[in-house]
């Protein structure tokens, strides 16, 4: 069996298919939020919410300089 004939992978790429118009909004959202290179801090707050919205459970860390 092929990796991608599993019903786990099949019932995910569905889900995309049906959510493709509201995944490609979000990616445009937070693209369009402004952040200078080494300076995400605005954008990374918005995923951590996108995704907690989503009921996940996130943390991050601030890298070591």
């Amino acid at each position: 069996m092929q990796f991608a004939d599993t019903s786990e992978v099949r019932s995910a790429l569905a889900w995309f298919a049906r959510n493709i118009a509201w995944i490609n909004e979000q990616q445009v959202r937070l693209t369009e939020i402004p952040a200078a290179p080494f300076q995400e801090a605005q954008r990374a707050a918005a995923v951590k919410t996108l995704l907690a919205s989503s009921g996940l459970e996130v943390q991050s860390t601030k890298p070591a300089t």
